[in-house]
């Protein structure tokens, strides 16, 4: 009996505040000044056929958009990769960028003489690989050739070619210059002499004082 009366009562309850809400709503006085100049501007403005057709064009533009953001975001890489590689380098010749005719890969390529070098970039969001190819550096008759892999990053990579090539092209060039003015080459890597500043004796400490016993007088 209990129960049932607490039902009893929430059903009375809810009904009743129905019912006030329902009175409320019919008797809002919808043809008021106020609500019919907002429902004038939005039929004027809003309801336009062409307002309509712009705005769903726009939607489908920014679905659109955010379904090829992954596919926008690698041609725009691609772009750039392929300006940038264009500008050959001051010091070695390399950085060939050729985009091939599958826009999904791109590769690095030289042909030159009897030097080949080929890179693909795969899946990559760079490519990480470099190669050098240096002939006949500086006139020495020396030939330089390098592939840096990508797997050490594209930090390493552009430190080894911008740094270690630099100092081995240097050290070439050096070896060559004192091979040819006549030094052993087996001579070359051997310790240094000493200087003779360095070689030069300092002028001797005067000998220590003889320690005497302290005596006393009575």
């Amino acid at each position: 009996m209990e129960d049932e009366l607490e039902d009893r009562i929430f059903y009375q309850t809810y009904i009743s505040h129905m019912k006030l809400l329902s009175k409320f709503a019919v008797g809002l006085p919808l043809n008021s000044s106020c609500f019919s100049y907002i429902w004038r501007l939005i039929r004027f403005y809003i309801i336009k056929p062409e307002v309509v057709l712009l705005t769903l064009f726009l939607v489908i533009i920014f679905m659109y958009i955010q379904a090829v953001e992954v596919w926008s975001r690698s041609l725009v890489n691609k772009l750039r990769l392929s300006v940038s590689s264009s500008i050959p380098s001051k010091s070695q010749k390399l950085q060939y960028f050729k985009v091939t005719g599958d826009f999904d890969k791109s590769s690095w390529e030289l042909k030159e003489g009897n030097v080949a070098v080929f890179a693909v970039q795969g899946r990559r969001p760079k490519m990480e690989d470099r190669f050098v190819v240096n002939e006949n550096i500086n006139g020495t008759g020396v030939h330089l050739y390098a592939v840096f892999d990508g797997h050490g990053g594209e930090f390493a990579a552009n430190y080894a070619r911008d740094n270690l090539i630099n100092n081995l092209n240097s050290r070439i060039i050096e070896l060559k210059q004192l091979i040819s003015k006549g030094v052993d080459k087996n001579n070359i890597n051997k310790q240094t002499p000493p200087s003779p500043a360095v070689s030069k004796k300092l002028p001797s400490s005067p000998p220590p004082l003889e320690k005497k016993p302290s005596f006393k007088k009575y």
